[in-house]
């Protein structure tokens, strides 16, 4: 017998016995649904397209629906729940179905949350059970759309969105709504994000196999006019001072304005060029 769990299949209608149809996969395979599953009324003879689900035993069931994922299938899954087990994802089958634990990452900062939409197909266990099972970067190859070196002028320097499938030290792998694979290095983050998380990043180049190059970064420029801004603001709201200056400690910059010391040094350095601050008595002033 095939293991028909987590597919959608032809089945047809047998009988029908209070509130629950009898469905025929094939002479040895039968299986139920609950009337209640579906808004028509199906008759003898019936064929019926239905996704194929297990109860908590074992036993299979059927709902006329057509998940978003399947086996076999990919797709976009939005997370419902997380705990000690792992994630728990809606498919629109009457059941939400885990990822495991020990298929997530190590870092449990870095787990989806509810909200976040993992890139996912099903598996079946021999007992019928259905599991997420995460995109492999080599069913990702299979999958991606390339972009044309020539095409890509049209989107450098644009933002777009997406979600992160493999999460790595050296950098973030993503793929858009629209199949397109992303690849960020660490440089170009200034924090990792989760697994399954809606992102924006920058376009700023493609490799030869027509994957892009991203950036969770703004432009130098644009940055610059940020961090200066942010600074800014932190002096007017606390009186006209700052306790900081260009020789801080590294560790506090990053404390107070999640920025490196070198980004805090430019854009202190813009503002008291334009004369707007000045550093004297170990502190930043307004002027």
């Amino acid at each position: 017998m095939d293991n028909i769990s987590g597919t959608v299949q032809f089945l047809e209608v047998i009988k029908k016995e209070g509130s629950t149809y009898h469905l025929k996969y094939d002479d040895n395979t039968f299986i139920r649904m609950n009337a209640s599953a579906t808004k028509e009324e199906h008759e003898i003879s019936d064929e019926i397209s239905a996704f194929i689900y297990p109860n908590r035993s074992g036993e299979l069931f059927a709902a006329p629906i057509v998940p978003q994922v399947a086996v076999g299938k990919f797709g976009f899954a939005e997370v419902v729940e997380v705990n000690r087990d792992g994630a728990y994802i809606n498919i629109g089958s009457p059941r939400d179905i885990l990822i495991p634990w020990v298929d997530l990452p190590k870092v449990k900062d870095v787990w989806p949350k509810e909200g976040d939409e993992v890139y996912t197909q099903l598996r079946a266990e021999s007992d019928n059970q259905l599991f997420g099972k995460l995109i492999s970067e080599e069913e990702v190859a299979e999958r991606f759309s390339p972009i044309p070196q020539e095409e890509f002028e049209t989107i450098k320097n644009k933002w777009f969105e997406a979600r992160p499938y493999r999460l790595l030290r050296v950098g973030t792998f993503l793929l858009t709504p629209d199949g397109q694979k992303v690849f960020i290095h660490e440089s170009e983050r200034e924090k990792e994000p989760r697994l399954g998380e809606l992102v924006k990043f920058r376009a700023i180049g493609i490799n030869d196999k027509g994957e892009i190059n991203g950036s969770f970064l703004q432009q130098a420029y644009k940055k610059m006019d940020d961090d200066a801004e942010k600074i800014l603001d932190y002096i007017t709201e606390n009186d006209g001072m700052m306790p900081m200056t260009d020789k801080s400690d590294p560790v506090d910059i990053k404390e107070a304005f999640n920025m490196s010391k070198g980004s805090f040094k430019r854009a202190l350095g813009r503002l008291m060029k334009e004369k707007k601050v000045e550093q004297r008595d170990g502190g930043t002033y307004l002027k």
